[in-house]
């Protein structure tokens, strides 16, 4: 009778121990309790190429991800249409966490109504995560260029422009930029437009002499600017370096430009994402955010910090979208 009890006690024993074996078991390194997320590497897709602020952006998160997420992150660039292909890929992914996209939110707050005929997706149809960044958005020009036709300043552009319609040429990637062209444009400021695949290949060809003018972010120019390769001549929306006016210096195109000055950037996921992994994507990016190392990346490319958690983004992305409609007719005309 005691053997039986004895065993029986044992055999209770090593149940017990089984039973939090397996239940411990699905915890994972990044300390997301009752998962096994993340198990594999994640893959953030950029909709545009490389150079530009979003993969500027996805690269810096990307060297955080092992500490902070605890897995590895690739990113992959897949440019083209006014970010839509890159969008749509991620749309079509498995909702698992595995695939994220980084992106400017006006992909899914201008594109959708510039391009209506093309794309039938809206910010009701992907699962926003975090807003991470803020684009200081800049105006530069060729220095060639610039010494060539005696343009020292923004005034000076405009004032060329205005005297000779269409001749200089402008460069830039996202239907953002786009509409800064129309504005100037309905203002005489006459610019003949080259489109890009990223912000990246607008400022390789602007500081090459191929194109005249750069509209775009600032991490795309900065390196060629400091290689005294374009002059810069304008930033948006604030004055990031002491040597380069804020757009509001120039009243007569402050207004005209005040619909697109800035945008930010953030992280998405696929629609149907459980809202666990949500979460853990969401406390991780605000973990990164606050990596000083983390900081100096995106600061030192002329980005500004802007951690925003999902339901304040979720919030405001609504918000920017509904705001957005204001332009349609405007949008539907740009290409």
């Amino acid at each position: 009778m005691f053997s039986k009890k004895i065993g029986v006690l044992l055999l209770s024993i090593v149940l017990i121990f089984t039973f939090a074996a397996c239940d411990g078991g699905t915890e994972t390194t990044g300390g997301n309790e009752g998962t096994e997320y993340p198990k594999d590497n994640i893959e953030i897709i950029v909709p545009s190429g490389t150079g530009g602020s979003l993969d500027v952006t996805a690269r810096a998160l990307a060297a955080h991800a092992e500490e902070h997420l605890g897995t590895n992150v690739i990113v992959e660039n897949i440019p083209g249409a006014s970010f839509t292909i890159g969008v749509q890929h991620v749309l079509d992914s498995d909702p698992d966490g595995y695939t994220i996209l980084v992106t400017a939110d006006t992909a899914f707050a201008y594109i959708p109504l510039g391009l209506a005929d093309e794309v039938d997706y809206t910010y009701e149809d992907i699962e926003p995560v975090s807003r991470i960044a803020m684009n200081q958005n800049s105006i530069a020009i060729n220095a060639d260029t610039a010494e060539k036709l005696g343009i020292e300043d923004l005034e000076d552009l405009l004032e060329y422009s205005k005297e000779n319609p269409g001749e200089l040429t402008v460069g830039y990637s996202s239907m953002l930029y786009d509409v800064w062209r129309l504005s100037l444009k309905e203002l005489g400021h006459d610019l003949n437009v080259v489109h890009q695949d990223s912000g990246g290949q607008a400022a390789t060809q602007t500081a090459g002499g191929h194109i005249d003018v750069y509209f775009g972010a600032m991490p795309g120019i900065l390196p060629y600017y400091e290689d005294n390769k374009v002059e810069m001549l304008a930033t948006l929306p604030y004055e990031s370096k002491e040597e380069i006016p804020a757009i509001d210096e120039y009243p007569e195109v402050d207004d005209a430009l005040g619909m697109s000055k800035y945008g930010p950037i953030s992280a998405y996921a696929p629609k149907d994402t459980p809202d666990e992994i949500l979460d853990f994507l969401d406390e991780s990016f605000k973990e990164i955010s606050q990596d000083e190392s983390f900081i100096e990346m995106i600061e030192g490319q002329g980005l500004e910090l802007f951690y925003q958690d999902r339901k304040e983004f979720q919030s405001e992305l609504e918000t920017l979208c509904q705001e957005a409609k204001e332009f349609e007719d405007v949008l539907k005309n740009l290409r």
